[in-house]
């Protein structure tokens, strides 16, 4: 094999990495039964609120939000199933703007009285440590010995709040994770997308994981905590970025056991352009090996876990490394292939053509993977059409494969460094607040990405190394793809 075939090699095992990863966490998904060592059968049984004797809070950190979105999530708050004299809500605003202060007091004060909820609105004078540090803030207000946190635009179902208490008692579960649903506010082709594969990748590293036995980690918007959580392990830590993984770190090494109910959800509002799809992609990428790296240690000496935990609780740290090695080696490729074209490197034949075997067994392996995920949305929703499943799925690879050049930078970026700027997602009408040149900007990489692409499938057709030329058009074509819908939905927003 010539030498420089290593590297797609390398790219195609990466890819065939993930997808066997979530193949196999696939069968936990048909397997899952239940809870935390059970199903409970009788999840839809009558409820006796009176046998309930706990009190809850609900807290919800705001930062620059617009008011109906709280005001939605209000209303969809005073459905959960619960005696309102055991419940309260608290909403911790890091707001400094006085207009938007007296409209968020404004919107709670009749939310209070309209929709029968215990509501306390706590701004802080200094946004100290940002989200986690209005989740702290919110915690050490509350009075419930359940937790429940969600972000502002999150909407949990009217039953999630009763069935994780009943998991928390029945099971003896420190927390209790729901299942995440995506909507969206914008309806942009890769909004519609980006809910499908939500519902993809939740029901395998969520329910997957629970079904196989794994431990499950908390989600950073919709979990369920008991109070006597944040007396073990702590509050939020405000220097790590991807506090949920974090969390369940501190967690699972003290052998706190974290639960999954899956017939209880929480919708989750996803993004509807790409920029944002990136800045949150990038930041997870980030936080997951940051949190690692903070946390190996702790994982390694735990006595609470057996080795197969502690090696799946890193791998679940390193998840975006085949992401990283495999764009990795797909940019370098081109490259050295027009390095052969210049007469700097040596090559008798196509570099692909040893790798052949491994080459069709990633297209077998694709299909696999495709008919899975089909078989699993359809799983979710029997009523979804093939057609837009795979028009979905091919959206969503699409913009995965083109924004993992950032988010590969900043997982390395994480490897090394805990100077990070933070950002929130930008979501809904806030996506359409960018202004074009920041948006044109924004798939720079991606056009130098695909440039370099081109400039290889040209030396490779060139050359007549065909193998070549084909892999790297189905990557090109994923990058073309990406900046073209984007570049639409920049037409789309200027009329």
């Amino acid at each position: 094999m010539e030498i420089i075939g290593i590297l797609p090699l390398i790219s195609i095992a990466s890819y065939m990495v993930i997808q066997i990863t979530h193949i196999a966490y696939s069968i936990g998904f048909w397997r899952y039964g239940g809870g935390g060592s059970g199903y409970i059968s009788d999840r839809y049984a009558y409820i006796d609120l009176n046998s309930v004797d706990a009190t809850a809070s609900i807290i919800i950190p705001v930062r620059n939000e617009p008011p109906y979105i709280l005001e939605r999530t209000l209303r969809e708050l005073s459905r959960i199933v619960w005696r309102r004299d055991r419940l309260e809500v608290i909403i911790v605003s890091d707001d400094s703007d006085e207009d938007l202060r007296r409209d968020l007091r404004r919107l709670v004060s009749k939310a209070d009285e309209e929709f029968g909820l215990n509501i306390d609105i706590v701004f802080r004078s200094r946004p100290v440590a940002g989200r986690a540090g209005a989740i702290n803030e919110g915690i050490r207000r509350s009075s419930g010995g359940i937790i429940f946190i969600i972000d502002v635009d999150s909407i949990p179902s009217p039953r999630a709040l009763f069935e994780a208490y009943r998991y928390i008692e029945r099971y003896n579960c420190s927390c209790v994770v729901l299942r995440w649903v995506g909507y969206y506010e914008l309806a942009t082709r890769l909004a519609s997308a980006l809910s499908t594969i939500m519902s993809y990748i939740v029901s395998i590293l969520y329910r997957g994981r629970s079904g196989l036995g794994l431990k499950v980690i908390p989600l950073g918007s919709g979990t369920i905590y008991r109070r006597s959580v944040f007396d073990k392990v702590g509050m939020w830590d405000h220097d790590v970025v991807q506090d949920d993984y974090w969390m369940g770190i501190k967690m699972i090494t003290r052998g706190l056991k974290t639960c999954y109910i899956d017939h209880e959800h929480v919708r989750v509002l996803v993004p509807s352009t790409y920029p944002a799809f990136k800045i949150q992609q990038s930041r997870w990428a980030y936080g997951s090996i940051q949190a690692l790296r903070k946390g190996f240690r702790m994982i390694i000496g735990s006595r609470f876990i057996s080795s197969v935990d502690k090696a799946d609780l890193i791998l679940y740290g390193l998840h975006y490394l085949p992401t990283v090695v495999s764009i990795a080696t797909l940019i370098v490729y081109p490259l050295a292939l027009i390095a052969v074209y210049h007469g700097f490197i040596d090559v008798s034949q196509d570099p692909m053509e040893a790798i052949v075997p491994v080459f069709l067994s990633w297209i077998a392996l694709s299909a696999l993977y495709t008919v899975n995920y089909i078989k699993i949305i359809h799983r979710r929703d029997p009523s979804e059409s093939l057609y837009r499943v795979i028009k979905r799925i091919g959206t969503a690879s699409a913009v995965t494969l083109a924004s993992s050049i950032e988010v590969s930078m900043n997982f390395i970026q994480g490897l090394f460094s805990d100077r990070y700027r933070y950002s929130i997602t930008p979501k809904g009408v806030k996506e359409e607040m960018w202004g074009l040149l920041d948006k044109i900007r924004s798939v720079m990489l991606e056009a130098a990405a695909g440039s370099i692409l081109a400039y290889g499938i040209y030396v490779a057709l060139t050359q007549g190394f065909t193998v070549s030329a084909l892999w790297l058009l189905a990557n090109a074509a994923s990058i073309v793809y990406t900046v073209a819908i984007h570049i639409a939905s920049l037409s789309a927003s200027r009329r």
